[in-house]
């Protein structure tokens, strides 16, 4: 199995996720209602929506126009030869709150074992049907401390207009649906995704 340049990170982390939040913990949100008017998600999404095609080729996409959102982001990319997620880019500022650069790994070497699933799965959607989508979702964080985010996921397609590159950007601790757990319906069930 390939593997990426440098080696895994290796050591105790302390704010990595712990575990993956069972589903009905995570809540698919109508992106067109909250992406817009969110701090960081806002200029990503009106980046995306304005560019050419849907989803719009990556080469198209400029970093430099999202300077101010791109430390809560990272990029994945699908290697079709492989069937696996490298990450060639994670920011600044979510390497600050994860205590690592994971960068230049592959996913699938960093990412805890019940996290890993449920990222894979939303890469997937995301990458099989070409739509952004935006979740809002409750995990356990460093020490059993539950925290809730919120991620926005934007596909990118390649030269041969597959789908093989995911900004996600990640914003921690900032609930956009106050409540949303109690109860909250299973994923891709939501009545607000209309």
């Amino acid at each position: 199995m390939p593997t990426s340049d440098n080696s895994a990170p290796g050591g105790p982390i302390t704010n990595r996720p712990t575990s993956e939040a069972t589903t009905s913990s995570l809540l698919e949100l109508p992106i067109a209602r909250h992406a817009p008017g969110h701090r960081l998600f806002g200029t990503l999404y009106a980046l995306w929506t304005s560019l050419e095609g849907t989803p719009p080729a990556w080469h198209r996409f400029d970093p430099q126009s999202a300077a101010g959102t791109m430390a809560h982001a990272f990029i994945f990319q699908f290697e079709p030869e492989t069937g696996r997620y490298r990450i060639p880019f994670m920011g600044a500022e979510l390497q600050r709150l994860i205590g690592e650069d994971f960068s230049n790994h592959y996913l699938d070497e960093i990412f805890p074992v019940g996290n890993l699933a449920g990222t894979i799965m939303r890469l997937e959607q995301c990458r099989k049907t070409g739509e952004a989508f935006l979740i809002q979702k409750k995990t356990s964080w460093a020490e059993e401390q539950q925290i809730v985010f919120n991620s926005l996921f934007l596909p990118f397609t390649d030269e041969k207009g597959a789908v093989t590159t995911v900004l996600a950007a990640v914003d921690f601790g900032n609930p956009i649906v106050p409540c949303a757990y109690e109860p909250a319906p299973a994923y891709g069930s939501s009545s607000l995704s209309q």
